[in-house]
């Protein structure tokens, strides 16, 4: 009998009611975890990190790539303190995405241990045909290192082709043709109609389904994304307007950064282009 894991993250947003543009995230178990956000925030704080989680990603990566063949328990080892240097950064969501997801790799991998399964076309590609004879296998060892990278390789691309479709669809760098429509598949979801209450509920599985899901959401709440045009971070605007140059960041005494550093330098560009000029 094959071990499966059926843990699955949900996204519930609401459009009306006391909770109207807020998202909700938690695990469909007896998980304890539990993140309430304003509509747009998901995308932000993840989109905003996207280079610092990189950079652990890689740094496991080459980890891997350097380690000795590891038991199934070690790369659990391996996994644990993964999850502990990015929830120490707080990325929480990225680190239940990744736990999600590992635990289903970890029943493969316990599987093919215990089972032989040749049916796993990762296992078989690892394996290869070494023989010559392709109903002959030698078990190499070293499958749970090159499952594992190719894991966090997987999630790298999808990470960053979902960064790029929600920058696309914002036009966030404005060299979209808007007269193109984007396209993109929603993960699965029901809508729920209660009390004069509606409220969408997605079943992610990766980070491409909510990211995806949050930028309908988005789209729903006729709200928007813009990037600050001082320090480059995403920023969801208070206001409607479109023309927003700068983000909400605030120093330690409450003063706003972006805003009133970028005014100032446009303030000191435009006199010197006015004394350029005289």
């Amino acid at each position: 009998m094959k071990i499966t894991s059926n843990k699955q993250l949900i996204l519930k947003f609401y459009t009306t009611g006391k909770n109207k543009n807020i998202e909700e995230l938690y695990i469909n178990d007896f998980d304890n975890f539990y993140q309430k956000y304003e509509v747009g925030n998901i995308i932000v704080s993840l989109l905003n990190s996207y280079n610092d989680i990189i950079q652990i990603l890689d740094k496991y990566i080459r980890k891997i790539d350097k380690s000795t063949p590891l038991t199934l328990a070690e790369l659990i080892k391996v996994f644990k303190n993964l999850i502990k240097n990015l929830e120490t950064k707080k990325f929480y969501i990225i680190s239940k995405l990744l736990e999600i997801n590992f635990n289903k790799l970890r029943y493969r991998i316990e599987n093919i241990e215990k089972y032989d399964l040749l049916a796993d076309k990762e296992y078989n590609k690892f394996q290869g045909n070494i023989l010559g004879t392709p109903e002959i296998y030698i078990r190499k060892r070293g499958f749970p290192n090159y499952a594992f990278k190719n894991f966090l390789l997987r999630f790298k691309r999808s990470f960053s082709n979902a960064k790029n479709i929600v920058e696309k669809n914002f036009n966030i760098d404005n060299n979209r043709d808007t007269n193109i429509p984007l396209k993109y598949e929603l993960p699965k979801m029901f809508v729920e109609y209660f009390d004069n209450n509606l409220s969408y509920t997605y079943y992610i599985t990766s980070i491409t389904d909510l990211l995806l899901a949050s930028t309908y959401n988005l789209h729903l709440s006729k709200k928007f994304i813009l990037k600050c045009e001082y320090c480059g971070d995403l920023f969801i605007p208070k206001t409607n307007k479109k023309e927003q140059k700068y983000c909400y960041s605030k120093d330690e005494y409450g003063n706003y950064i972006c805003r009133n550093k970028g005014r100032k330098n446009i303030w000191y560009r435009n006199k010197a282009q006015s004394n350029k000029s005289n």
